[in-house]
């Protein structure tokens, strides 16, 4: 993840070096602001949103930084029109509806059950800035586990956190970058209560190419457990095409973790693709097939899609596609976060707020403090329209943060 921090202020600062609209932008203070401390993002969040006019229509890594920062605090939506500016998406491509209207939906959670029994690693997707891909996989734990599977890899799990396992809960400050978005941090405990051991797999050493980054995390994988363990059942949720076991170009400049686990171990990956068909900011820059089925079949839940022949539907090299429902609200609050029917709406009255908005609002499990990651957290924007925390059963830590990420109002509450 180091590298990844350096890719996006390296691209930012020479941004700033030749653009005029930035000159009055140091390049040691833009660094300074994106050097990410998971403890104040939210005063970086709002750092970064004040030079947004700036960088309008350029600065791709500018959107990247300023999405992942969005989507942790909680504004999805926010997120996905941020991330409109640098990716098309599918924007152009057209469909055969008579090629799909073969396929029929099934709910994943009973087609997941067949595919967890037959295979030993299993390889779900994500988009960096999309927690639901994060809420999904976190859906079918229990699936996963019931079929063997004792052990999960995640993207951004650092191995310098030894503890983690006997933690039992992400770390803010030591587990990895992506981990302070709550649905994240919350996979990894539901991951670890369920009784799952975390297997770190990030590449931490320097590489020249992302073939080369991707072969060493296959390596790790091989190193930490299967080479111990050969029979081991593993879950593995990665970002975006890592998964993917497509033969590599000539010149091995692209290659992919999932090419490289698959050759050097002779199991077959099953990979399964959801961040392709999970909704954007508009219809126009998603898959085809996706506008297609969500507006005829209007899905309620992760969804394959299956012929006569009991073969699942597939794009993009995945051994099967996860479709993601659209997000449906309920006092501004998305249903995905709450799918397995386990969290209670909380709302705090904000008269007891000695601030204008925007503030943020956290819940921090008693049991995880000090660096715990909130369980939920959620941006007030206009006061006059209050949002829920969405929690479990526990005792909390209520604390409300003004724009400079300073403490406001801090409180004790259980939820029963």
């Amino acid at each position: 993840m180091k590298n990844f921090k350096k890719v996006i202020l390296l691209c930012i600062c020479l941004s700033v070096c030749y653009s005029s609209k930035c000159q009055n932008i140091s390049p040691d203070s833009l660094q300074k602001l994106l050097n990410i401390d998971a403890k104040n993002f939210y005063k970086q969040l709002n750092q970064l949103r004040s030079l947004e006019k700036q960088y309008q229509g350029t600065g791709k890594s500018y959107f990247e930084t300023l999405g992942l920062l969005n989507s942790t605090c909680g504004n999805y939506q926010k997120t996905l029109e941020i991330w409109s500016n640098i990716d098309s998406g599918y924007k152009g491509q057209h469909l055969s509806n008579a090629e799909f209207d073969k396929y029929r939906p099934v709910s994943a959670r009973i087609l997941m059950d067949s595919i967890a029994q037959k295979h030993q690693i299993i390889i779900l997707n994500e988009g960096h800035h999309v927690p639901q891909n994060r809420a999904s996989t976190a859906y079918f734990l229990e699936t996963f586990y019931k079929n063997g599977f004792r052990y999960i890899a995640m993207e951004t799990i650092k191995s310098a956190d030894t503890e983690l396992n006997r933690r039992k809960f992400a770390d803010i400050e030591k587990t990895g970058y992506f981990l302070a978005e709550p649905c994240y941090a919350d996979l990894v405990r539901r991951a670890l209560e369920i009784g799952f051991t975390i297997i770190p797999y990030e590449c931490e050493k320097i590489f020249k190419t992302m073939a080369e980054r991707d072969e060493c995390q296959a390596e790790n994988i091989i190193n930490r457990l299967l080479k111990n363990n050969s029979k081991a059942k593993l879950l593995m949720h990665v970002g975006y095409s890592h998964g993917i076991k497509l033969d590599p170009l000539p010149d091995m400049k692209i290659a992919f973790m999932g090419y490289f686990l698959k050759n050097k171990t002779g199991i077959e990956p099953f990979v399964i693709g959801q961040y392709q068909h999970t909704e954007r900011a508009n219809q126009d820059i998603e898959a085809p097939e996706y506008v297609y089925v969500t507006n005829k079949y209007k899905i309620k839940e992760p969804t394959f899609f299956v012929n006569s022949k009991g073969e699942l539907w597939s794009k993009d090299f995945f051994d099967a596609s996860l479709f993601l429902p659209r997000s449906t609200y309920k006092s501004g609050r998305p249903d995905w976060l709450n799918w397995r029917g386990k969290k209670k709406e909380y709302f705090l009255d904000l008269k007891e707020i000695n601030t204008l908005s925007p503030f943020l609002i956290q819940a921090i499990l008693d049991k995880e403090l000090p660096n715990g990651v909130p369980v939920d957290q959620v941006e007030i924007i206009d006061e006059t329209e209050n949002k829920p925390l969405l929690l479990y059963v526990g005792d909390y830590t209520i604390r409300v943060l003004d724009t400079k990420g300073n403490t406001i109002l801090e409180r004790k509450i259980t939820i029963n």
